[in-house]
């Protein structure tokens, strides 16, 4: 999802291919925000060159005044991956009833997208977030929201040149057109998307790479197909999403620590399974079991990772209740409800 805070910094704050290279990391982050790609398959990912990537890695993961950094560096042994720091901590970590955003279309990783100035990208960002929010593929916005004083990105040209551009570019899915409210006749843009954009967006596959990496890593060498990895995810959305639950009014620290002990749990997780694939794989051929086989791994583990933090001098409030949680849920965990 491309979130608020998402959607404003690059409305403000990014050039053309730094706002490419931020769709990018929406669609290939893992569940903690992590970049599941090299540098290579970034920059071909993105549309440009290793070294420029580069650069503006740099300047992702500077300080940037009052603004938060967008990428934070995350080190796995040699590797460095980085994590996309703008939106929730975690993309299990939303709240559906407040949070506002725009989903991943289709045509935001277009090659005709992608060649649009940075106040096309901008205007047709603005146009998709509202469609997503309103869920309506006709959409305005008073003239003033897009051109509201001198210090604003756009001018009146500026504006009717994106909206030409967007139209010789990708007018076939949608039209910009000026017009005026019956009333108070202010001007007011109206964006009007082919029917059926709003479901044409793209599924961001990065956790499900990471599932079939770990397990090929543990020694099975086979393919886990769809349908098994959707159900194994389950149980591990689970997992994330009680442990956030319980991260609901203390401090970001101790989130950060349950959101770690929750992968950690995971992933060790899914290593056990994939060393005992080659004895058992009859699992793969039912989904079902193959998640609650992953199920009762992630419990004893879970169990012994929490003990763990039970016993510490100074365990936190949220650990023990996790903790509780866990002992008293094996049915829910095998459901991965």
């Amino acid at each position: 999802m491309i979130y608020e805070e998402t959607y404003r910094y690059l409305l403000r704050n990014v050039s053309s291919t730094e706002f490419d290279t931020c769709l990018y990391a929406l669609l290939h982050s893992d569940w903690d925000g992590v970049i599941q790609s090299p540098l290579h398959m970034m920059a071909r990912g993105v549309g440009t060159t290793e070294k420029y990537l580069r650069q503006i890695i740099h300047k992702f993961t500077a300080p940037q005044g009052s603004l938060k950094k967008v990428f934070v560096p995350v080190h796995l042994g040699e590797d460095v991956l980085y994590k996309f720091n703008l939106g929730p901590a975690s993309n299990l970590g939303y709240n559906r009833k407040t949070d506002r955003y725009c989903k991943k279309y289709r045509f935001f990783y277009s090659a005709a997208f992608k060649a649009l100035t940075i106040h096309g990208k901008r205007l047709l960002l603005m146009g998709a977030f509202r469609m997503s929010v309103l869920k309506s593929e006709e959409v305005l916005f008073d003239y003033h929201e897009i051109v509201p004083d001198s210090r604003s990105p756009f001018t009146r040209q500026r504006l009717l040149d994106a909206v030409a551009a967007i139209h010789d570019a990708l007018g076939h899915i949608v039209k910009i057109s000026f017009a005026s409210r019956a009333f108070s006749k202010k001007e007011v843009l109206v964006f009007t998307f082919t029917e059926g954009i709003l479901d044409e967006y793209k599924e961001n596959r990065a956790e499900r790479t990471l599932l079939r990496r770990t397990i090929f890593n543990s020694g099975y060498l086979g393919h886990i197909n769809d349908s098994v990895c959707m159900e194994l995810e389950r149980v591990g959305k689970y997992i994330f999403r009680s442990f956030l639950q319980e991260a609901t009014n203390i401090s970001h620290d101790i989130q950060k620590e349950l959101q770690k002990l929750a992968r950690f749990i995971y992933s060790h997780s899914l290593k056990k399974f994939g060393q005992a694939l080659p004895a058992n794989k009859q699992l793969l051929l039912a989904p079902k079991q193959a998640s609650a086989y992953l199920s009762k791994i992630m419990y004893n583990e879970a169990l012994e990772q929490m003990v763990k933090y039970a016993h510490q001098q100074n365990p936190s409030k949220a650990c023990l209740n996790a903790t509780i949680f866990i002992e008293t849920s094996p049915r829910k965990l095998s459901a991965g409800k």
